[in-house]
């Protein structure tokens, strides 16, 4: 952790983790089956950039991780990178290939299950505006979103609570109203896997309405 809270020691930290197991996977990828080589990737790859996700996972250096995993899932599928006009999709059909997620939808899951896990934590947006539902910034905020406090990006950033709240009020509103959440955080990994964000930019600016 740095002095000004923006994670960059910790992603560096997993990164150096990530980039050290690439050369493992490019030699087992030849040697066992993919469903035995993913369960590797979540025993060497998944398991550190689970670690504390939540508090870390909305700083601006979380790319980093991203471009790391992206090497491990080339690796692992073989394929060498090269640079293209539509890089940046470049290795989604590898995430769709071995069924593993992005790091930034790895984060969104690991935010909305500690939504559900620690619900106290959080406060409702129409116990703060006595209303139904009102706007701000032009974006219409319901009565099952969470209260966020104004801040700016950076300090979004530097705030775990902020970010996670931003992230569960961006869900597409039928699903938090209709899924239980016994089931909630399974439709929400399912939903992530559809899009594949590579980003906060892609989530923030897709519209699931």
């Amino acid at each position: 952790m740095t002095d000004t809270m923006n994670w960059s020691r910790q992603c560096d930290h997993v990164v150096n983790k990530l980039r050290s197991v690439c050369f493992l996977f490019t030699k087992l990828r030849r040697r066992i089956s993919a469903s035995l080589l993913r369960q590797v990737y979540f025993s060497y790859v998944q398991s550190h950039i689970l670690y504390s996700i939540v508090i870390w996972g909305g700083s601006p250096h979380l790319e980093r991780v991203s471009v790391a995993q992206k090497r491990v899932i080339r690796a692992m599928a073989g394929v060498r990178f090269r640079w293209s006009p539509d890089q940046t999709d470049s290795c989604k059909p590898l995430f769709l290939q071995f069924n593993i997620l992005p790091v930034f939808c790895i984060y969104i899951v690991e935010c909305v299950k500690f939504v559900k896990n620690n619900p106290l934590k959080f406060t409702l947006a129409n116990e703060t505006e006595g209303s139904r539902s009102y706007s701000t910034r032009n974006k219409v905020v319901h009565d099952c979103d969470l209260y966020v406090k104004s801040a700016t990006l950076q300090m979004t950033a530097q705030d775990p609570n902020v970010m996670i709240a931003r992230v569960f009020n961006h869900l597409p509103l039928a699903l938090k109203l209709s899924v239980s959440d016994k089931n909630f955080v399974n439709y929400v990994k399912k939903l992530v896997g559809e899009h594949l964000f590579y980003d906060k930019f892609e989530f923030f600016g897709h519209n699931f309405e």
